[in-house]
């Protein structure tokens, strides 16, 4: 192994100051990996389950509730990857259910 690590690297150049991009050095997202999208380029992934029938989710539709948890994941992380790291970003949201929005089903066809 090569001893790189697989965690974005601390920022080394200014991001936009944005109080939903995480720019924190310890700022860790849970899976890296080549070729998800296309051939050696590198996409973070982030996990999140969430239980629909929450009272934090008031979403009327577990679609929306999909929609909300992506868009937070996207907004704490998608701007720092695409700029710093070079790379791409997915969120992978599931529900304790067992439902899986469509978005999630894309990198496994």
């Amino acid at each position: 192994m090569s001893g790189q690590s697989h965690y974005p690297s601390p920022p080394r150049t200014k991001v936009p100051d944005r109080k939903s991009v995480n720019t924190a050095a310890e700022a860790r997202l849970d899976i890296s990996a080549r070729g998800v999208w296309n051939s050696m380029d590198r996409t973070f992934l982030d996990v999140r389950v969430f239980h629909h029938g929450a009272k934090s989710n008031k979403c009327p539709t577990i679609d929306n509730s999909f929609q909300k948890h992506e868009n937070e994941k996207k907004l704490t992380y998608n701007r720092r990857i695409l700029q710093v790291e070079k790379a791409t970003f997915t969120p992978l949201v599931f529900s304790t259910s067992g439902a899986i929005p469509y978005s999630a089903l894309i990198p496994l066809l």
